[in-house]
């Protein structure tokens, strides 16, 4: 009598001949033109005012349709009403979103783009809410490294009034100078850290001003001007999550050591060496992507929503 297939064969053989689930193909944001996000905002006005001049003249016609047709015209009325929330409902849908795509920025920047582009193909979105998701796309361009983009969108951003997303600008200059900083742009940098010094800032923005201009003053070769107040500098680095404030420390070191103070230079840089890892501090040394442009949880930016 023949002996029964292994279970395990069955059980591969099941496999086999069971469905392929099909792979979710995740969106991409399209190449940032600045006329791009003009068009957005022209369709989201259009859109916006339309719908309610119409609901308005259904309400106005409704009044006018019978003296005594109390019940007609409370029922358009109502509909109004709802025509008018329906209006924001997206607004206030994108907005509960962006805390979630903002997390993703970071741990899955795929899923965030996918996420993104989703939330900005909505119509009509409120001002404020189209140039946040506009902001987080800034954010996600420079976790990937695209720093021309992720400057060309908060200089397109900056250009336009901000309106109820006022409290963005000076993450938006944050970001902007860093991605000027890595492009070499020291021009476009010192416009921006001018900028940012006429700014209001939160403490978080602060510190991230104090990173980035030390590490303009150090790229441009200004070590006796990084070095000024130098112990208030410390002082304030310590407010500073770890890898930021090591980075301080290593930034401050190397303007020492050309400065010619190696005692200062060398206490600075066993300082950053407790800090950072060795990867952290190669990057710090090296002037990468260690100033703070990265939103943390709850801040300014998220208010704005």
């Amino acid at each position: 009598m023949p002996s029964d297939a292994p279970q395990s064969d069955r059980f591969d053989a099941e496999q086999h001949d069971a469905p392929q689930q099909p792979e979710v193909k995740l969106l991409q944001l399209p190449a940032f033109r600045p006329q791009r996000l003009r068009y957005d905002r022209a369709i989201d006005q259009l859109l916006g005012w339309g719908a309610i001049i119409v609901l308005l003249g259904v309400l106005m016609v409704s009044s006018l349709w019978t003296a005594d047709a109390g019940t007609p015209s409370l029922a358009i009325f109502v509909l109004v009403v709802i025509g008018v929330f329906m209006l924001n409902l997206l607004s206030v849908r994108t907005t509960q979103e962006m805390a979630e795509i903002t997390a993703l920025i970071e741990a899955a920047p795929d899923v965030a783009e996918h996420r993104l582009t989703l939330a900005m193909r909505r119509r009509p979105l409120q001002n404020h809410v189209r140039t946040t998701l506009y902001h987080r796309a800034a954010l996600l361009r420079h976790r990937q490294q695209r720093f021309d983009e992720a400057a060309a969108i908060c200089t397109a951003l900056l250009a336009q009034p901000l309106g109820r997303a006022a409290s963005l600008r000076g993450n938006l200059l944050l970001t902007l100078c860093h991605a000027q900083l890595e492009q070499q742009d020291l021009s476009g940098a010192y416009d921006s850290i001018a900028q940012l010094h006429q700014a209001s800032l939160s403490l978080f923005e602060q510190l991230g001003l104090l990173s980035l201009q030390t590490r303009y003053e150090v790229t441009a070769g200004l070590y006796d001007t990084a070095l000024q107040d130098v112990a208030s500098k410390i002082e304030r680095a310590e407010l500073m999550p770890a890898p930021l404030c090591g980075a301080m420390h290593a930034m401050l070191a190397t303007a020492a050591e050309h400065a010619g103070d190696e005692p200062l230079a060398s206490w600075l840089s066993r300082r950053a060496e407790l800090l950072l890892t060795p990867e952290q501090l190669d990057d710090a040394r090296a002037g990468r992507n260690m100033d703070g442009f990265v939103i943390p949880p709850g801040n300014a930016a998220e208010k704005s929503e």
